[in-house]
């Protein structure tokens, strides 16, 4: 999987200003994002091709830019979160 494929399903979600907040609308497209790229890629999707999707993602100028320190916190801890989804998902297929 190429990573500008992946950031592309992660674009819906990121494409908000709150994309990086816990707000309930941010946690659902962020699901949504997730759901249509499983969906793409199989559940299989590792900590690193999350993580480097959202960065590519701020590097092109695609999302709101935060305070450096700040944005590698929150994508670290979002690309675990999207990586723990698909270790589920990965577990629990029949």
């Amino acid at each position: 999987m190429e990573i500008e494929n992946l950031a592309e399903k992660l674009e819906s979600w990121m494409q908000f200003d709150t994309w990086h907040t816990s707000h309930h609308l941010d946690e659902e497209r962020f699901n949504k994002a997730l759901q249509s790229a499983f969906r793409e890629f199989g559940n299989s999707i590792s900590f690193e091709q999350f993580k480097l999707a959202m960065e590519y993602l701020v590097s092109v100028g695609k999302v709101s830019k935060l305070e450096p320190v700040y944005l590698k916190e929150i994508i670290d801890n979002l690309a675990r979160k999207g990586e723990i989804i698909s270790s589920y998902l990965c577990d629990t297929e029949a």
